[in-house]
């Protein structure tokens, strides 16, 4: 998960785990960080690939947008699948997640239990077999 707002972390791991999830949270706040987590760099050498990267647009450093475009463009990265998940509506933002595939793209719920809800169609979309 690639958010810079530990609040989300935090809830994003609980409705993981509501919803039954087995796999491993991996977190980093920032594109930057995603990528060297990605890579294999730094503090992040012994990480291994993840099977879903849910990613928020918004981020300091480098923002989600800039990481998603370089997910795509290196082809060890571009198979695996993108949950956006931001705050943002824009419909700019709607079509540039579009183009890039194993994308999907939610706005960040109000409520809890729409949290979990949002976080159940994501790993149906995403992870099917999971």
């Amino acid at each position: 998960m690639a958010d810079d707002d530990l609040d989300y972390h935090l809830i994003v791991k609980c409705a993981l785990e509501e919803v039954g999830f087995r796999g491993v949270l991996h977190e980093v706040r920032d594109g930057v960080e995603l990528m060297d987590f990605l890579h294999r760099r730094g503090r992040h050498k012994n990480a291994r690939p993840p099977d879903l990267i849910i990613l928020d647009l918004n981020m300091p450093v480098m923002d989600g947008r800039s990481a998603l475009v370089k997910i795509n463009e290196d082809p060890q990265l571009r198979s695996i699948p993108v949950a956006v998940l931001t705050t943002s509506s824009s419909a700019e933002d709607v079509e540039f997640c579009k183009r890039f595939t194993g994308c999907s793209f939610s706005i960040k719920p109000a409520t809890y239990q729409e949290w979990t809800k949002s976080i159940q169609k994501i790993l149906r979309i995403c992870l099917p077999s999971q």
